[in-house]
């Protein structure tokens, strides 16, 4: 499965909160450029990754993550997730 999400600072969607997403594996490629802010953080890090414009940012489905917030422009992002009908989809317990 896949989602484009569109962050954009003028219409304060700026930001995902903390959640799991339903999959194995999740994908993340930002698509753009010309915003302020935006990344990936990790529950428990503090630390917030920024992967450049088409370099992909991958991860446990079941991490507890955030959109991290922007402050100007607007924001692109590919999102993928790795199901399986065979493997056990353990963020939905």
């Amino acid at each position: 499965d896949a989602v484009v999400l569109r962050y954009d600072a003028a219409e304060r969607a700026t930001r995902q909160p903390f959640h799991r997403d339903e999959g194995l594996v999740s994908f993340n490629v930002p698509l753009s450029r010309g915003f302020e802010g935006g990344g990936t953080c990790f529950e428990g890090s503090g630390a917030v990754l920024r992967p450049p414009q088409g370099r992909l940012l991958c991860h446990a489905s079941g991490m507890r993550h955030a959109g991290h917030a922007i402050s100007r422009g607007v924001r692109w992002v590919l999102v993928v997730f790795l199901v399986s009908t065979r493997a056990p989809q353990l963020v939905r317990r």
